[in-house]
């Protein structure tokens, strides 16, 4: 073992299926660890350490979604679309009105696309709603909001 490894794992409680992170924790929940002075993901810090090298652009996923987990087996190597395409799959993408920036509710999406249907214009609707017309249109075209 090598004496990263060693300094590593002295932050990391392992248990049959995650290792725990016990060490510094970033304000989105992943842990962090100091390599020469610089603040390094834990997690890419384990994979790095265990799987080998993270080609440039990257990300390092967690199968187990445990964001304090640096068990390598539970590290896979994807791109920023999979990554996304993985937040989507289980549930975990702020989307609707889980998002914080949302001005929109489900309710008042399918009283949009009811007004809509009445025959109230698209711009009357965005005045409406207090939304600018490209929002109302991709909500009434269900390019946004496609669950409500």
């Amino acid at each position: 073992m090598t004496q990263l490894e060693h300094s590593f794992l002295k932050y990391v409680n392992k248990t049959d299926y995650c290792w725990e992170w016990t060490g510094a924790i970033n304000g989105r929940g992943y842990g962090n660890y100091s390599i020469n002075c610089k603040a390094k993901s834990a997690h890419r810090v384990a994979y790095a350490l265990w799987r080998g090298e993270i080609p440039a652009g990257m990300y390092v996923m967690h199968t187990c979604d445990n964001r304090k987990c640096v068990n390598p087996s539970h590290l896979v190597v994807g791109t920023a679309k999979d990554n996304m395409d993985d937040m989507a799959r289980k549930g975990r993408r702020a989307e609707g009105e889980r998002n914080g920036f949302a001005k929109l509710t489900k309710n008042k999406v399918r009283i949009m696309r009811l007004l809509k249907r009445g025959g109230i214009t698209t711009k009357e609707i965005a005045k409406i709603m207090n939304v600018c017309y490209d929002t109302a249109m991709k909500v009434i075209n269900r390019q946004a909001w496609r669950s409500a």
